[in-house]
């Protein structure tokens, strides 16, 4: 492949529409309860987190499958961010203010 495809090539790979969904390593534990899919009864604020993040990557899953089958070109993407740090988190570490 010519250096000119190449590049060509991974431009179109970098312009691909790339829809993102969030996720989080808690989706593992996920418990789901097909006889109560919005959590009607027994709401349980964590359990029900835990659920729509594992949701999300069923989402995203099929949300590829779907694009493929078309013949789309897209990449569904999903993310499980960690523990981000961030200024509203206590243990955030600060950055430097502007100019120092």
């Amino acid at each position: 492949m010519s250096p000119v495809m190449a590049a060509a090539s991974t431009a179109a790979r970098i312009l691909l529409p790339r829809p993102t969904t969030v996720s989080s390593e808690g989706q593992r534990f996920a418990r789901f309860d097909l006889g109560n899919p919005d959590a009607e009864r027994g709401h349980r604020p964590l359990s029900t987190s835990i659920q729509s993040k594992r949701a999300n990557l069923y989402f995203a899953t099929e949300l590829q499958r779907r694009a493929d089958a078309a013949g789309l070109g897209l990449r569904s993407m999903a993310v499980a961010p960690g523990r981000a740090a961030a200024p509203s988190t206590p243990t955030a570490p600060t950055a430097p203010a502007p100019g120092t």
